[in-house]
């Protein structure tokens, strides 16, 4: 099992400008990514804090050539142990699983937003 987020722009965007697909899916890869990684951050297990503090995001600078984001928990040897178990805080485990099933949720609805920021932006009038 992993312990990893990956957010991937698979939205069908098939009648719109590159210029403004490219712009879309940094917006929505952007927001889906903070969404998960707050998300994981919340859910974790709490004692030190090195576990949250270490959930980071690769890339770190999201661009319009980005094709996916991946969220995990970065240098801490426990993390995936504590994704599974957890004895102290039962219900702390699966703290990835959680934030990748509330971003998953999102996702449809986020490269929708994004998209209308991204008309905006480049002035295009849907009809």
């Amino acid at each position: 099992m992993t312990n990893w987020i990956k957010i991937t722009s698979d939205f069908n965007l098939a009648a719109f400008s590159n210029k403004t697909i490219k712009e879309a899916s940094k917006i929505a890869l952007f927001n889906l990514s903070e969404s998960a990684r707050d998300d994981a951050f919340e859910n974790a297990p709490y004692k030190s804090g090195t576990l949250r503090k270490s959930i980071g995001r690769k890339p770190n600078n999201i661009t319009t050539r980005t094709k996916e984001v991946v969220i995990w928990p970065r240098r801490v040897p426990y993390a995936q142990r504590r994704e599974y178990e957890n004895f102290k805080n039962p219900d702390r485990k699966f703290y990835m699983k959680r934030a990748y099933t509330s971003t998953k949720k999102s996702s449809n609805k986020e490269f929708e937003n994004a998209l209308e920021i991204a008309f905006m932006r480049n002035k295009i009038k849907l009809k």
